[in-house]
């Protein structure tokens, strides 16, 4: 029921200020079905708790050209897998250690259904709640930037939704992953 691991990721982004980030989560996680059945279903609670180093290409909003911080993460999902496609669904919040105020929270869901052997229909669906955009540049964004994407705006949520249509193909045994944490 039990798993732990530990994750670490590096990311450059002109668009959301970043000129380097590292992290770095150990982590911990339940789930309430036995490692037997988690490749057909599984209900989790997650929490990371971590360190990250921000370079960014400019300084920030609140006037920083680097910084480290510590936040922590909280996750639950479920996910079940059967013969006419897969549900999975599931909430996250985070925050910084610094300053409370600085949290964000997202709900996501997707449905795949199967409509022949290999080819689904998919659907997607994420709402986020963000109140942590510690890398915004500080100045005015031009109209250029904003037309063509090139900068992270400020916002308090985000909605993001899809339909998609995808063909797998190959051995049966080609996707046999761990699918814990």
């Amino acid at each position: 029921h039990w798993s732990a691991g530990v994750f670490g990721d590096y990311l450059t982004r002109n668009d959301r200020n970043f000129r380097h980030r590292f992290r770095f989560m150990p982590g911990i996680e339940y789930n309430i079905f036995p490692y037997e059945e988690a490749t057909r279903k599984s209900l989790t609670v997650a929490y990371q708790i971590g360190y990250a180093y921000s370079d960014y290409y400019e300084e920030t909003l609140f006037g920083v050209e680097s910084e480290s911080l510590l936040n922590q993460e909280l996750s639950a999902s479920v996910r079940v897998e059967q013969p006419w496609g897969n549900i999975r669904s599931g909430i996250e919040a985070s925050h910084y250690f610094h300053d409370f105020t600085y949290q964000s929270a997202e709900m996501y869901g997707d449905v795949s259904v199967r409509l022949t052997k290999g080819l689904s229909l998919n659907f997607f669906g994420r709402f986020e709640v963000i109140q942590d955009q510690l890398s915004l540049p500080a100045g005015g964004t031009s109209l250029e930037d904003i037309l063509l994407d090139q900068r992270e705006l400020a916002t308090d949520f985000s909605f993001f939704g899809a339909i998609s249509l995808s063909y797998t193909f190959g051995s049966d045994f080609a996707n046999v992953v761990n699918t814990r944490f």
